[in-house]
């Protein structure tokens, strides 16, 4: 890889401001994935989620731009469960996420005109197969999500957000 202006690209031994994450053998890098996030925090980009069609993803990525490859994030805390499609923005040194579809999610159905059910206690029902990474492969319910998680950087700690 070369800077413009050629030259190779320079390795730094430190960053300034080393978000704490696991260096894996080899050139590791994410599974492909659709729909999921990338942000950019300080010199780095962030990803989170996305789906392989298999899987619904939960891991948290760094792009380190100063060494030019990917590390998984070692994230504790309350980590969301996977999804995709779900809003992503960088606020006050933490990744804030909302919606999304996955796991749990919910979806409007059409009420009995005597009964309507509330928006939250109805889910959806496609039964499609996806693929626990712990767990092997599972019927789950999956649908649209309203919850929301921040990740503080300081400390790469995910918090569910009571809304």
């Amino acid at each position: 890889v070369s800077r413009p202006g050629g030259g190779p690209a320079a390795r730094p031994r430190q960053m300034a401001a080393e978000l704490e994450c696991q260096q894996l053998s080899g050139r590791a890098a994410p599974l492909p994935t659709e729909s999921s996030s990338l942000v950019k925090f300080d010199k780095n980009f962030v990803l989170f989620g996305g789906t392989n069609g298999q899987q619904l993803m939960n891991t948290t990525w760094v792009f380190h731009t100063a060494y030019e490859d990917w590390r998984k994030a070692n994230c504790r805390g309350d980590v969301p469960l996977g999804r995709y499609g779900h809003s992503a923005v960088v606020y006050r040194k933490c990744m804030w996420i909302y919606g999304g579809y996955g796991l749990g999610g919910v979806a409007p159905a059409a009420p009995e005109p005597s009964k309507p059910e509330p928006l939250s206690s109805v889910m959806m029902g496609y039964g499609k197969q996806w693929a626990d990474g712990e767990r092997g492969y599972t019927r789950v319910t999956c649908g649209l999500l309203n919850s929301m998680y921040v990740l503080d950087f300081g400390g790469m700690t995910w918090q569910h957000v009571q809304h």
